[in-house]
């Protein structure tokens, strides 16, 4: 894995690099889980905090005090997704 910045160091850049390092690592995650069709949300949620949010988190000692809207905006789809949330019921 690896950290991108910007030539004045801004993390954005680097928030859409782990965001979609996320969402490579939330597909294969849902790949393997469709042979268990059994797990629980719960069981779902735990594989998210362990799986894919060290990658959201990556280095997040470098940028904490700056806003990530991408990978907000992941957590936030993978949360509607499991929950089988639709698009207008929440803003």
């Amino acid at each position: 894995m690896y950290i991108v910045f910007s030539e004045r160091l801004f993390f954005s850049e680097a928030h859409h690099t782990l965001s979609g390092q996320a969402l490579k690592a939330i597909f294969k995650m849902n790949k393997y889980l469709q042979k268990f069709t059994s797990i629980s949300v719960a069981h779902r949620l735990d594989l998210f905090e362990k799986l894919i949010s060290p990658v959201l988190n990556y280095a997040s000692e470098v940028w904490v005090f700056i806003q990530g809207n991408a990978i907000e905006r992941i957590h936030l789809q993978f949360g509607k997704k499991i929950l089988r949330v639709k698009k207008n019921n929440t803003k």
